[in-house]
């Protein structure tokens, strides 16, 4: 459910691939990223969705590399594979 505090944006990615899609509940840190491949006519795909903590991801190529806090107070580094983007398929880059 959106209210004020929520901040919605959307930008593409820098090869003209992806419509990316970023959520964030204002300060608390938490957000979600959706994407669409633009040079399909699929679905809108979640990538980050549900999950207590604050992601700062970018896209190069099909692949997200993410820094996050989620289980790692200090931060870590994650890479998200695009065509397989659900959680149990995200790689560890950079442990904590």
């Amino acid at each position: 459910k959106y209210n004020a505090g929520h901040i919605l944006n959307c930008g593409i990615s820098e090869d003209g691939k992806w419509l990316v899609i970023g959520f964030s509940q204002g300060s608390s840190g938490r957000n979600e990223m959706f994407v669409k491949d633009l040079t399909g006519a699929g679905p809108i795909q979640p990538v980050i969705t549900g999950i207590d903590a604050h992601f700062d991801a970018e896209i190069h190529g099909d692949k997200v590399y993410a820094l996050t806090d989620w289980k790692a107070p200090n931060g870590r580094g994650l890479v998200m594979d695009l065509k397989k983007p659900a959680q149990d398929q995200w790689k560890e880059l950079l442990p904590e």
